[in-house]
């Protein structure tokens, strides 16, 4: 890496003593030529002649210190100038901003599109969903899978609508892989796990501990990044990002690479 700035340096250094010396000969050559010219005049034509070479010679040298100027000077120019462009684009409404600065609220799943606990998994008469005591885990795990829906977002019941935890499928896989149940035949009759003694289980929560966060729904792309770590995979947009506000959309991991990419 030093080498090659050293080149660099070398480089200009040699393409600067180069313009110097061509602009230095090539004045050097007009004024001879100059002189040259009114020398060979007639004695009354000198002053005449003079006026000629001055007026042919200064326009030509004042472009030339143009040239000159404009090449040293154009990409400092180009550079300012485009960046001048670049900052005043992503203030205009339309513009060219980066993706990190959208607005949460154009990004988020709505709360009316988030899915909860599926229809048809809770054993209570009538159904209850907000009784975990009440939904068989490998049923759920089992519904879950059948509608392809890999998170499970559990909320507070309304008017309260803030959000409880996020469980994804594979986490209640390897929960009910380590916890099998019992053969039925073993007395007394084994009940089998819950949703309410999954989430009760310490490991379980232990595991759980941080997997969502909260911004405001004044946010941008850019804070759920800084929200979501290894560990955090969901992040919920409430009205100013506490986590006892109702929910009011949800950014996943997924969603979020994906809006980057687009």
């Amino acid at each position: 890496m030093a080498d090659t700035d050293n080149t660099q340096v070398t480089g200009m250094k040699t393409s600067n003593c180069l313009a110097y010396l061509i602009v230095f000969f090539v004045f050097l050559l007009l004024i001879a030529l100059g002189f040259a010219v009114i020398s060979f005049a007639r004695g009354g034509e000198k002053l005449e002649t003079a006026k000629y070479v001055f007026a042919s010679i200064v326009p030509l040298v004042g472009s030339w210190m143009g040239a000159i100027i404009a090449h040293y000077f154009q990409k400092d120019n180009l550079a300012a100038a485009t960046q001048s462009i670049t900052n005043l684009a992503s203030k205009v409404p339309g513009g060219v901003p980066s993706k990190g600065s959208t607005p949460v609220s154009e990004v988020m799943i709505k709360r009316a599109d988030i899915k909860s606990i599926p229809d048809g998994v809770s054993t209570a008469t009538p159904p209850d969903p907000d009784n975990y005591a009440t939904i068989p885990l490998k049923a759920l795990a089992d519904k879950l899978r059948a509608l392809n829906q890999q998170r499970l977002p559990l909320f507070r019941p309304k008017p309260d609508d803030s959000i409880r935890q996020v469980i994804h499928v594979s986490v209640i896989d390897a929960y009910l892989q380590q916890h099998p149940a019992p053969p039925s035949a073993t007395p007394p009759v084994p009940t089998p796990a819950t949703l309410q003694t999954f989430l009760d289980d310490p490991e379980v929560k232990k595991q759980l501990a941080g997997s969502f966060d909260f911004v405001a729904v004044t946010g941008t792309l850019s804070d759920v990044q800084k929200a979501m770590t290894q560990q955090c995979e969901d992040v919920f947009v409430t009205q100013n990002g506490k986590p006892a506000e109702p929910v009011l959309g949800w950014i996943t991991s997924d969603r979020l690479a994906e809006a980057l990419k687009m």
